[in-house]
């Protein structure tokens, strides 16, 4: 990804947290897609995020890293304790390649990786990372979780009552952490970013386009991710009116 800052010889976790909203109309656009398209939100909101990270780079060949629940046997379903495992799902992309086929790629190599999901991260590393880079994290530098939390008002255990508290977060374990949750009045949404990196200007931006993929995306899902608008009419009308002006007096 382009920097605002040069990356330092070795990561640090020095982060901030930026909060964003995805209104319910579009998340119900979002939803429809994903009904229409046989994918859930996550694998329709990964396909748009991939696709936001290609037009960034141009690079075709890009890992996201997310986490999973880890609990597939009823089994372990009710049990108490940790089993959350790290994926890194990877795709190939081409900007000549319509959205809807895309989707179709994302879904069938997160599907693939959920069979896979109880061999431990740390395993996958050591079998294919060779000599690790002190700079960045190894398979993926990026993240993007899907938070399904039930709609739970109070919750209490016994005479002991739980509250939420906020406040301000100041690590990052990767360059960009996006957290995505579905509530009845859209997505709640935030992006763990890392300050050694980045600036906040910059990851204000980063949601925009973002914002605007997602809404190009259910307005024509049969469009080239290359095509897909991103910028949205404001921007446009700065860099073309404002930055883009030419005219002297000479």
């Amino acid at each position: 990804l382009p920097t605002d800052y040069k990356r330092p010889a070795k990561k640090g976790i020095r982060g901030a947290s930026k909060d964003f909203v995805i209104d319910k109309e579009l998340l119900q656009n979002i939803q429809e897609l994903s009904r229409q398209s046989g994918t859930t939100l996550f694998m329709t909101m990964l396909a748009v995020f991939k696709v936001l990270l290609f037009r960034y780079t141009g690079q075709q060949d890009i890992s996201v890293g997310t986490s999973i629940a880890n609990r597939p046997h009823h089994s372990v379903e009710r049990l108490i304790g940790f089993f959350v495992n790290t994926l890194t799902l990877r795709s190939e992309l081409d900007s000549s390649i319509s959205f809807s086929d895309f989707l179709k790629q994302v879904k069938a190599a997160t599907l693939e990786a959920y069979e896979h999901q109880d061999v431990p991260f740390e395993k996958v590393v050591d079998a294919v990372v060779g000599e690790r880079d002190q700079s960045r994290s190894p398979l993926f530098q990026v993240m993007l979780v899907n938070q399904t939390i039930p709609d739970i008002t109070e919750f209490s255990l016994g005479e002991v009552k739980l509250s939420k508290e906020t406040f301000a977060n100041e690590i990052s374990k990767f360059d960009l952490t996006f957290h995505i949750l579905e509530t009845p009045n859209g997505i709640q949404g935030s992006v763990e970013y890392s300050t050694d990196l980045f600036r906040e200007e910059t990851i204000d931006r980063m949601v925009g386009h973002f914002t605007e993929l997602l809404k190009s995306v259910v307005k024509d899902s049969k469009n080239q991710i290359g095509m897909l608008q991103m910028i949205s009419d404001s921007e446009k009308k700065k860099i073309l009116k404002e930055f883009g002006i030419s005219e002297a007096v000479y």
